[in-house]
């Protein structure tokens, strides 16, 4: 098991058990320790137990269909359990506050009987209604794709800015046990009505594995109905692997990239680029596509440095570079790179992830000039781990650019 994936698991096993404890000081000091203590108390760790153990038993099991099914429900009550335990603790925690800082002895009610003025219990019933409310509304706006649309200027041949082409960014489809072939449908939808030039696809198309998605064959062939060319790159989850809650378990050396993967790119129409430089627009633009910096798909992350790939360009025409992660901007500026479009982020997805990736990226989502080049980062499509976006949109990003 990788590092991260064992930080993540003890976390994740530390915040459960913390959950565990304060929801049975919710019981014991609303029933006392009476018979309906006992019994709700064992009937709750139990139900919570074997739902926590889920998402566990989907990363350990065989890989066999049957794994493939706590892997679809495992994720969403992730889902649930981010809410439920958060919504809870925070709430537990302005209580115990409250009575600290309050001086006031707790209120002692009938053995046996419940009180629901005891905040603990009260805490706990707007944790499941609110946890509930939260993740419906997020596994149903993470299946509603809309557009985004914004310009940039990049420098022509010879200076000039007198030309220009529609180009859309998608990234992160994140195909998987909790995609739905319909949200793949309203994004081409949406692709198609902005009657783009070329679209740009910024990598994790998969989700770390080929066999978890159900026809995968009706995918192909929805893609496949983009009318324009489709020029993507890989991502760190366009590999076969083991994951927890969309996070890998086992180490790089172990992520290879199947021959069912590229036969399905191949059918969807598309054309891939693996730190390759291509001309687009009629050969006044370069494309550069960069292999993904964490997982390569051979069990490597090895990839052409910035230098390294653009170092054959055209310096006097405009260019583009697509990679999955963004990141090292300032190596790209200075080889030449005019703009650099990624994906990878998701913006978050998931409130408060949105904050963290605000403060952790130099642009995490939308438009920045960085190093004085044009930078591009969008939310994507699809979901990784918890099938949900309370915090972003699943978008397709269309770009005016003018050279």
């Amino acid at each position: 098991m990788t590092t991260t994936s064992i930080f993540i698991l003890i976390n994740y096993a530390v915040i459960h058990l913390v959950v565990i404890l304060l929801v049975d000081w919710a019981l014991r000091s609303s029933f006392k320790k009476g018979k309906m203590y006992k019994y709700l108390r064992w009937l709750w760790i139990i139900v919570y137990i074997l739902l926590a153990a889920v998402p566990a038993a989907a990363t350990f099991l065989p890989e066999e269909k049957g794994s493939l099914i706590f892997e679809r429900y495992g994720n969403m009550i992730v889902a649930y359990e981010i809410y439920i335990c958060g919504i809870f603790l925070i709430l537990s925690l302005i209580i115990a506050l409250k009575h600290l800082f309050s001086g006031k002895k707790k209120k002692k009610g009938k053995r046996g009987k419940i009180n629901v003025s005891r905040p603990y219990v009260v805490a706990l019933i707007v944790s499941i209604v609110l946890g509930a409310a939260a993740t419906s509304y997020g596994l149903y706006h993470a299946q509603q794709p809309v557009s985004k649309e914004l310009t940039a200027n990049v420098r022509g041949k010879d200076g000039g800015q007198d030309k220009e082409i529609r180009i859309i960014l998608i990234a992160d489809l994140h195909l998987s046990v909790n995609s739905h072939v319909q949200t793949t449908r309203k994004m081409v939808q949406l692709i198609n009505e902005a009657e783009p030039d070329a679209v740009l696809l910024a990598g994790d198309i998969f989700t770390s594995s080929y066999r978890a998605l159900r026809s995968p064959s009706e995918y192909a062939k929805t893609l496949r109905k983009i009318k324009a060319p489709v020029y993507a790159v890989y991502g760190n989850h366009d590999v076969e692997e083991k994951l927890f809650s969309g996070f890998a378990v086992r180490p790089v050396s172990e992520a290879f990239r199947p021959e069912t993967m590229e036969q399905f790119y191949q059918a969807s129409g598309f054309t891939m680029l693996a730190d390759d430089i291509i001309e687009i627009a009629d050969g006044d633009i370069q494309l550069a596509g960069r292999i993904d910096g964490s997982k390569a798909g051979d069990g490597t992350n090895n990839r052409k440095s910035a230098g390294e790939l653009l170092a054959k360009a055209d310096q006097t025409r405009p260019l583009l570079v697509l990679q999955h992660e963004p990141e090292e901007y300032e190596e790209l500026a200075e080889a030449g790179a005019d703009m650099v479009l990624s994906g990878h982020t998701h913006g978050g997805q998931i409130f408060p992830g949105n904050l963290y990736v605000k403060l952790a990226c130099d642009n995490g989502y939308g438009q920045k000039k960085i190093y004085g080049m044009e930078t591009f980062v969008t939310y994507g499509t699809g979901t990784f781990g918890p099938p949900m976006r309370t915090a972003t949109n699943s978008e397709v990003m269309v770009i005016d650019l003018k050279y």
